[in-house]
């Protein structure tokens, strides 16, 4: 989650908001990222999102040398890569689109449009890259886009204000968005994209993420300084713990298999 250690669940969601809206990648290689004698091996990529600039940065890792500044859609928020890293998808907010964006040739392949994407923000793959779920503020929609020929598959309305963060599941049958606004998480059924829940969790959930073992869901709640931990598979809350002052979200972060 981005932090060296515990001390404290205060401390540790500190250390993780410092990272949000970073995704750390391994696998995106082409010849051109060849080393120099002497050079430190790549490990992959960092892709850095510039709200103002509407831009999408890719650095090396661990070298952090910059290959490209991509230009993306307006007031881009989120962005989040194919589990084999050869596309990487951008929510812009402001144009209400989706920039598809080629890794290998380091542009922008595609921009996804709909009329009812309004306010798109949250993004999430599932983990065998072929669907992304997408979540509209504006329009109170959960969209799943086809990855393999970027369509709009589906779509399906919510009663809940304000879907913002999204998570897929390890096992990629379900999802869990947390909305800010109606203080609760959405649990989603995949892929035939089925509202299954609404949970209360808390006021103002906004980042959400799954543990690794796939057994938990974690919702920063911005408003009451907390995170709430629910059963992956019921959506029961557990706990809430306290953190430091309006923690809003959780790093991206994934590590995809090197292209053949």
């Amino acid at each position: 989650m981005g932090s060296s250690g515990w001390n404290g669940p205060g401390r540790r969601l500190r250390a993780s908001l410092i990272l949000c809206g970073l995704l750390t990648l391994q696998g995106v290689w082409s010849v051109a990222d060849a080393q120099e004698p002497g050079e430190t091996p790549s490990e992959g990529r960092l892709l850095v999102l510039n709200k103002g600039e509407n831009s999408l940065m890719v650095l090396d890792v661990p070298s952090y040398r910059r290959l490209a500044t991509i230009p993306v859609g307006k007031e881009p928020h989120e962005v989040v890569a194919t589990p084999d890293g050869r596309k990487a998808y951008v929510s812009n907010v402001r144009d209400k689109t989706v920039s598809v964006v080629d890794l290998a040739a380091l542009r922008v392949a595609r921009t996804l449009r709909s009329d009812r994407f309004d306010t798109p923000h949250g993004l999430a793959m599932t983990p065998d890259g072929r669907s992304l779920l997408l979540t509209s503020e504006g329009s109170r929609r959960f969209f799943l886009i086809d990855a393999a020929r970027d369509v709009v598959m589906r779509s399906v309305t919510t009663t809940q204000a304000r879907p913002h963060m999204v998570v897929v599941l390890e096992g990629g049958k379900k999802a869990y968005a947390a909305n800010v606004d109606s203080g609760s998480v959405t649990l989603l059924g995949l892929p035939d994209l089925r509202i299954l829940k609404n949970v209360p969790v808390g006021d103002g959930p906004e980042g959400i993420a799954a543990t690794a073992n796939g057994k938990w869901v974690l919702a920063a709640l911005q408003r009451t300084d907390q995170v709430a931990i629910l059963d992956a598979g019921s959506g029961a809350v557990l706990a809430r713990l306290p953190t430091a002052r309006r923690p809003s979200g959780w790093p991206s972060l994934r590590t995809p298999s090197p292209p053949s």
